[in-house]
Formats: structure tokens, C-alpha cells, sequence
């Protein structure tokens, strides 16, 4: 009884600590000095991210590319993990593979991360290595914007669909810490585009120091009523 009231007070102020990141990531980010024209980085990273996005929300890809990627993550984060799994089976109508007791990054790990954006990386880099192109910068982070727009379509979709992963540990605490682990992507991601990784940082601090005050405000004003 303990053990279980323990379990589900931790389990709250986790939520309330997801809440309180995702917050301070918005804040932080509209505080973001971006260059988008005058960084052709970012511009083209921008670009493939709103090609993306509208491409895949008019026109949904093969469900069979998606449901892949989705299994291969679940099994890749077993083996990191150090979990046994079984056989990865995928078909149109979905995939499944056995993980022996899988934790939360486990089980969340297709919607936090961008699998087909991580292999655009790796062969980019590949293929940069042998073929030097001027084009090279345009095509690698257009490549990366699109691809994670990729991700997050598919993400929603997913999710909107009714996926047993959620149920597992909840889905309310679930869809917080997919929202918090894309938004941390995506801010440090444009952080490091515009050569501003440090004030990012700063930021994201100075936007939770701005949430305490406000919350220590409130108890304040609270408690002289009482």
C-alpha cells in the first residue's frame, strides 16, 4: 500500500516536472535569436522541416515503412538497454516484437526518436566522405528537416490512431514525455544550428527561474489570504 501511494506521488511530480520542462522549452524558445535567411543551415533545415510537414500531412506514406522503423526502434533501445527480445515481425496491419520487460524508454522510444533521421545522418556522412559537393550543406540539413518532419507526422498519426504503447504506463504521462523528449530535440537542435547552444541553455534556465517565481508569487499571495 505504501510502495503503491509512494509509486504514484513520484509518478505525479514527474508530470508536474515534465509540465514545468515543456513550459520552459516554449519560453526558451521564443527567446531564441534564430538567423534562418542568414544561415543557410538553418534556412534549409527549415525548409525540408515545412516541405515535410506539408507533404506528409496531404499524402500519408506506405504504412509498412513506418510500422519498420517503429519495431527497429523498439528492438535497437532493447539492445541498448540490455533487454532479450524475439523475432521482429512487420506488416501492413502493424509489427511486434518481444522485449523481455521493457522500461519506459523502451516503450516510447519510436515517438522520441527520429530513427529515419538518425540513418539520414549516418549515410550523409557517409556519402560526404567520398563525394565533396558544394550542394552537400543545402542537401544534408534539408535531408534532416524533412525527415523529422517525417517523424513527427507519422508521430501524431500514431498516437491519434490508439497505440497499446501508451497504456502501458499511462497516457497522460506518456504523451508528456514524448512531448517534452521531441521539444528538447528540436529547441538544442536549432540551438546548435545558430551557433547559440550557450544562451540556449541560459535561457531554458532563466525561463524555469521565471516559473519559480511565479509559482512562489502565487503560494505567497495564497497563503496571506488564508
Amino acid at each position: 500500500m505504501v510502495r503503491t501511494f509512494l509509486r504514484g506521488l513520484g509518478k505525479l511530480l514527474l508530470m508536474a516536472a515534465l509540465l514545468s520542462l515543456c513550459a520552459a522549452l516554449v519560453h526558451a524558445y521564443w527567446r531564441l535569436p534564430l538567423n534562418v535567411h542568414g544561415d543557410h543551415r538553418l534556412f534549409a533545415a527549415t525548409a525540408g522541416l515545412a516541405g515535410g510537414l506539408l507533404l506528409f500531412f496531404w499524402w500519408q506514406p506506405p504504412t509498412l515503412f513506418y510500422v519498420f522503423g517503429h519495431e527497429l526502434t523498439h528492438f535497437l533501445a532493447a539492445k541498448l538497454c540490455g533487454r532479450r527480445t524475439g523475432r521482429l515481425r512487420v506488416g501492413r496491419q502493424g509489427g511486434y516484437v518481444h522485449v523481455e520487460n521493457p522500461n519506459l524508454f523502451i516503450v516510447l522510444a519510436p515517438y522520441c526518436v527520429p530513427l529515419y533521421t538518425l540513418l539520414w545522418a549516418g549515410l550523409a556522412v557517409l556519402v560526404h566522405a567520398w563525394f565533396r559537393s558544394p550542394w552537400y550543406g543545402h542537401v544534408f540539413f534539408g535531408g534532416l528537416g524533412f525527415t523529422y518532419a517525417y517523424h513527427l507526422v507519422l508521430t501524431v498519426l500514431a498516437i491519434s490512431a490508439g497505440q497499446q504503447d501508451l497504456r502501458l504506463h499511462g497516457r497522460f504521462f506518456s504523451l508528456l514525455v514524448i512531448l517534452a523528449a521531441n521539444l528538447i530535440l528540436l529547441y538544442f537542435t536549432l540551438a546548435a544550428f545558430s551557433n547559440q547552444l550557450t544562451c540556449g541553455i541560459v535561457y531554458l534556465f532563466e525561463a524555469w527561474a521565471a516559473q519559480w517565481r511565479a509559482v512562489t508569487a502565487l503560494a505567497r499571495a495564497f497563503s496571506t489570504r488564508i
